[in-house]
């Protein structure tokens, strides 16, 4: 999201810049904040079907593993607060006395978010706390948390550090439980890097008016798009069944959805 308004900003320069005629501007540069509304209103809407969506993946491993001695997992909410407590809420309905953390990051934002609950029976008999389990991740995440054993929470801005966090987080529920990291049934296994890209490659300079341009056009349309910097003086656009598309027209033409000739 930030990288589009930067485009958008970018490309709203790019217009006062070039000559041409004032009422022209202020046409391009109306137009400019049409699409800045429709992209923050489709970020609205992605974030708000977030907290329905996460509460479900929770209820959904819960009940496919319905004997784990803990929960670690991440979930895409974007490190929403809101999301990350009503899946802590289904654990504590659907299997109350089950320790769980769940993480979330928000790349667009520069945020992690862990929070954390530990019922009580545990925290008595096995000492795990859910303030002393978020303490472990706060210096791989760069940053601070507070909370009571019961409940706690930490949020950082490393969001590389997820992955190492959540291994800390499961290996010290592990030995504090005295019980090996559960292997989770029934979730979907994340796609292997060997995998066919999902969405549309773009290569050109990047930075210039049309590639701003095809990126704004793709976010418009709600197309994903993946961007490389080239020294070459046509843009490329490849699609997923590996066709291509030469020049920025083109591609802003497909990425907004409408029908083009492919090159051979």
């Amino acid at each position: 999201m930030k990288e589009m308004v930067r485009l958008i900003t970018d490309l709203t320069d790019d217009i006062s810049a070039a000559n041409i005629s004032h009422w022209k501007k202020d046409e391009m540069r109306t137009e400019l904040k049409n699409v800045k509304k429709v992209i923050d209103d489709k970020d609205r809407a992605r974030k708000a079907s977030v907290l329905s969506e996460v509460a479900e993946t929770a209820k959904a491993i819960l009940t496919s593993n319905p004997s784990i001695p803990f929960l670690v997992y991440e979930l895409n909410a974007y490190a929403q607060n809101k999301a990350l407590d009503g899946a802590l809420k289904q654990v504590k309905a659907l299997a109350p006395e089950t320790p769980a953390i769940f993480f979330s990051a928000d790349s667009d934002e520069g945020k992690v978010l862990c929070m954390a609950q530990v019922p009580a029976s545990v925290i008595s008999s096995k000492g795990l706390k859910a303030n002393e389990w978020c303490q472990q991740v706060q210096s791989i995440l760069n940053g601070k948390g507070g909370g009571k054993p019961e409940s706690a929470q930490a949020v950082g801005s490393n969001v590389s550090g997820l992955k190492d966090a959540i291994k800390i987080a499961t290996d010290y529920a592990a030995a504090k439980l005295g019980v090996s990291a559960p292997v989770l049934q029934g979730v979907p296994a994340a796609p292997s890097s060997g995998d066919a890209p999902q969405c549309p490659f773009m290569s050109g300079r990047l930075g210039t008016p049309g590639m701003n341009m095809a990126q704004i056009a793709a976010a418009h349309a709600g197309v994903g798009l993946n961007v490389a910097n080239a020294d070459i003086d046509v843009s490329k656009l490849t699609l997923e069944s590996g066709q291509s598309l030469s020049g920025c027209p083109a591609a802003m033409a497909y990425l907004s959805k409408e029908k083009v000739p492919e090159d051979k």
